[in-house]
This record gives C-alpha cells, structure tokens and sequence, in this order.
C-alpha cells in the first residue's frame, strides 16, 4: 500500500489533522495578519480532510460542535474583514478545546494492549486471507505457520480465503473445539465484509453474532482492528463498540496497518507476501510476549 493511504488506514492522519486545527487556532488568537488568513485556510481545509478521511468514529453530536466551530472560522478568514475580535478568539480557543478532547476521546484506541498469553492456553484463530494466503502467492509458510514454530504456541487455524463474518460463524460451527479447554480466540476477520457489500448494519449483527458464540467457549477474545477506507467510520464505530461490550482486547489498527504498509510486505496491495507474514507473526508475538517492544 502506499504511504498515504496507509497514513489515512492507521489512524494517524486523525491526529495530524488535530494538530494542523490547534496550531492554525492557537496563531489565530493572537494574529490577524492577512498572510496567516491565507495560510491558515488552506491548512485547516486539509486538516478536515484528513479528519474526514481517517474513518474514525467521533460521537455525532461532538462533531456537530467541532464542524460549527471550524465553519465559522473558515467563514471569518475568507470575509477578510475585520470582526469582533473578542469572539474570535473564543471560537478559535473553542476549536482547540475541541480538538484536545477529539484527541483524549482517540488516543485510548491506539495505545498497546495489555495481552497475558499463557503458552498453556491453546490458541484459535479465525482469519480470511490474510491469515490464510490465496492462490499463487509464492508463500510457502503463512504467518500462522511461522507464529506456532517461532513462538511455540498451540494453534488452531481456521483462517479461509473469503472468508465474511458470516461465514466465519458458520465454518466455527463445524468444529469440535470440546478438547480444548477455555481456548484463546484471535480474530482478523471482517475485511472482506468491509470491501464487499455488507452494510454496516449487517456488519455490525454479523460480529455481534460471531462474538456471542465465541464468548461462550473463549477464555479471552482478542481481535485486530480493521484499517479501513475512508468515509468507513459506521464500520470503526461498531467493532469497537462491540469489542467493549463482549469484552474483547482489540489490537488498534495502526498495527495491522504496520504491516501492510511494511517494506515488501504484499505483493499487490492486500495480500501478504512471504515477508509480510513474518512480519505478522513478529508483531503479534512482541504483543504477546514482549509488549515492551512497543512504546506506546
């Protein structure tokens, strides 16, 4: 993938768009030169777009205030005429107010899960092709395969290509998972709903099923966070809200995004190569075994 769309998919162009409101707000409180009203246009036009373009789920009536806030100072700065300076501080302060919160209310999605593995546990996987690979890919060990040798877990892969939410429940279904006491679910599935044509109703009930039946064998229930397209936030907004309801460990998206946006880590955009796969098994395995790896 390249960078911008993986900068858009991580969740990072959320925080730069932040960034460019609260600098171009806090400049605003304190001039009005005509050089700084050109400037700060454009960069708080793009801000939004980055905003916008990140799929993050902000609450409705949040944005209501934030979208009305950054209007009025977009309408100020292309009047080019003078105005109550009074309140055009306090709705440039209230932009930056707004935009801390907005990133108070993000920041919690991104940091480094506490994951305990116990290597006792037995570990089952429901992945789609990511996890599984696809036809002539030129991959002769995918990344389940690398993580149950290089780490020495006790895995059950039942990631298939194409595999949907739906499907994924009625694949686990089949399965006589009885030996297995308690089982550790991972997750990475939900992708192909996404780029296919499931709404994000249906998406919502398709993973509001799938986890109803795994929390009731699971020990823990922890799953990747989809990088998605942009304009995607109903997607965003229901895996999380769902994760917290089932009380599933999600593994923010910026480090799946990692991956896929890893040097030569796919070999057409999606899917991954053989170094994309290890590069899959290594970032799991720091975040199951050694989560100091990761800073944040």
């Amino acid at each position: 993938m390249n960078p911008l769309t993986i900068h858009l998919a991580n969740g990072n162009a959320f925080f730069l768009g932040l960034i460019f409101f609260i600098t171009m707000s806090a400049l605003g409180i304190f001039t009005a030169h005509p050089l700084y009203a050109l400037i700060s246009r454009n960069v708080l036009i793009l801000g939004a777009l980055f905003v916008s373009l990140s799929s993050t789920p902000i609450p409705l009536w949040f944005a209501a205030f934030w979208a009305i806030s950054l209007l009025w100072v977009l309408k100020h700065l292309y009047a080019r005429q003078p105005g109550n300076h009074r309140r055009t501080r306090f709705v440039h302060a209230s932009v930056i107010l707004l935009s801390l919160a907005a990133a108070g209310l993000e920041l919690p999605y991104h940091l480094t899960p506490g994951i305990l593995f116990d290597r006792n546990k037995t570990l089952v996987l429901i992945g789609d092709s990511i996890s599984a690979g696809v036809e002539n890919d030129g991959v002769h060990a995918a990344w389940p395969i690398i993580f149950r040798q290089q780490y020495g877990v006790r895995l059950i892969d039942l990631s298939y290509p194409g595999l949907t939410l739906q499907s994924a429940l009625e694949r686990l279904r089949q399965q006589d998972l009885s030996p297995y006491e308690r089982p550790v679910f991972l997750l990475e599935i939900g992708g192909n709903d996404v780029l296919g044509d499931a709404t994000a109703q249906q998406f919502s009930d398709d993973l509001h099923a799938l986890l109803s039946f795994v929390s009731q064998t699971a020990d823990t229930v922890i799953m990747l966070e989809l990088p998605l397209p942009p304009f995607h936030h109903a997607y965003s907004k229901a895996q999380r809200r769902l994760a917290e309801a089932f009380r599933v460990t999600l593994i923010p998206k910026r480090f799946f995004a990692g991956v896929l946006g890893g040097r030569n880590a796919t070999f057409d955009g999606l899917h991954l190569s053989q170094q994309g796969h290890q590069q899959m098994a290594d970032m799991l395995g720091n975040l199951f075994f050694h989560p100091n790896h990761h800073l944040y």
